[in-house]
């Protein structure tokens, strides 16, 4: 059985961009985004950008043993 220091949250990083990305262009999460087109990297980076200045929203990263974790429950 998982322990539960095999489990993280954490604060969203500039290195994660990519992987963000990956998960908010694949086609189940588009399909539940106020916009449902295909996002760039320049356009990823602006929203990492203004969401990183804004202390009004907080965004985190659940990891399992150092590795980020999506799961998408449909």
């Amino acid at each position: 059985m998982p322990r539960r220091e095999y489990y993280r949250i954490r604060q969203l990083e500039e290195s994660d961009i990519e992987q963000v990305l990956k998960w908010r262009n694949s086609e189940h999460v588009r399909a539940n985004m106020y916009t449902d087109h295909i996002i760039n990297i320049d356009e990823h980076r602006r929203w990492f950008e203004k969401i990183s200045l804004d202390e009004s929203c907080c965004y985190k990263l659940f990891e399992f043993l150092d590795h980020p974790v999506f799961r998408l429950f449909v």
